[in-house]
């Protein structure tokens, strides 16, 4: 059965060299746990897996591994950096915002350190919306000027730990399951003139419904914590026992194990990063060239293959500077 938690792209994973077999195999496990488990009943699965899978590890570590440094947030960071300034109108709102977000208030009441900043990927919605507005051309000052205005919100933070090093091992994890999302939702649409499969492709459906409600991918969902493991892989386990009664429909199966196969085999088509630039004034506002008063920013968006596209920023947070009001009201949320 999948373990959301499983500790996988840890220390035995040395870059520069070899895979070590330990993290081949869980890699293919992980595949068939993420999608559909009856694949084990095909004889000579992991030989098929194999090379795709040391693909997929490949473009896993490539993609985490080349994230900058972690960006502190602070008020000082707000007002020299150009993307911090786009991203949140003011320190004030940055702080609020990063001080609500659910995945830091269930780390920082799981325990921290006191005074070590955590390590967490800011991930936001990048919007485009155009519209008629001010400007000054030429010293003069014109009206109904075409203008692009661009917006992020939808801020939220992913794996915030205080070590880089987990919050990168998470990242990865979180990258491979957001490839093996898209091949599960990839099988819960195939169709078939097979008898019978409805109630299969019902229950990948759920599955995946499930899966994106626990927040496994970058897919904003549930994001639901460790303490929420018990009851969410319980589900699953019904989900996958009911699964597993169908029997093993070798037809069906060899077809499924072919997308997976394809899938790792060809990973940047489902996840991958974009480098983008990006002029904006104060008051976001699109523009040709930099001045005084536009800023050039550069944004590592994430893609997948959906279609979805995420701006994303690696940001090192102090808890000693958010608002203490918002834990305190967090802490009554969980508590009661």
């Amino acid at each position: 059965m999948l373990k959301l938690f499983q500790s996988i792209f840890g220390g035995e994973a040395k870059p520069g060299s070899a895979w070590p077999e330990s993290l081949v195999e869980a890699v293919i496990e992980r595949a068939l746990d993420g999608t559909d488990p009856r694949l084990r009943a095909l004889g000579g699965y992991r030989k098929r897996l194999r090379e795709p899978a040391l693909a997929t590890i490949d473009h896993v570590m490539r993609l985490v591994d080349e994230l900058p440094a972690p960006l502190a947030a602070t008020a000082e960071n707000y007002r020299n950096d150009a993307g911090l300034r786009s991203m949140f109108a003011s320190p004030e709102r940055m702080f609020e915002v990063i001080a609500r977000d659910r995945n830091l208030e269930e780390a920082l009441r799981s325990g921290t350190p006191d005074g070590k900043p955590l390590t967490a990927m800011l991930m936001m919605r990048v919007s485009e919306k155009h519209t008629l507005g001010i400007d000054l051309e030429d010293d003069v000052l014109k009206r109904d000027v075409q203008q692009t205005i661009v917006s992020f919100d939808g801020h939220r933070l992913i794996d915030p730990c205080t070590d880089e090093a987990e919050t990168r091992r998470l990242l990865k994890r979180r990258a491979y399951d957001h490839i093996l999302a898209q091949v599960l939702e990839a099988m819960a649409r195939r169709r078939s003139t097979r008898t019978g499969l409805a109630g299969q492709r019902e229950l990948l459906q759920r599955k995946s419904a499930a899966l994106q409600g626990a927040g496994w991918s970058f897919e904003a969902g549930g994001e639901k914590g460790p303490s929420d493991a018990a009851a969410l892989e319980s589900e699953l386990a019904r989900i996958e026992e009911e699964i597993g009664k169908l029997g093993p429909d070798e037809v069906t199966l060899d077809a499924h194990l072919g997308m997976l196969a394809e899938a790792l085999a060809a990973p940047a088509k489902y996840l991958w990063m974009e480098e983008r630039s990006l002029i904006l004034d104060h008051r976001n506002v699109l523009r040709a060239q930099a001045d005084s008063v536009a800023r050039e920013l550069h944004l590592r968006e994430l893609h997948d293959g959906r279609g979805t596209r995420m701006a994303t920023l690696l940001l090192a947070v102090d808890p000693g500077l958010l608002p203490r009001t918002d834990f305190f009201k967090a802490a009554s949320r969980y508590t009661g």
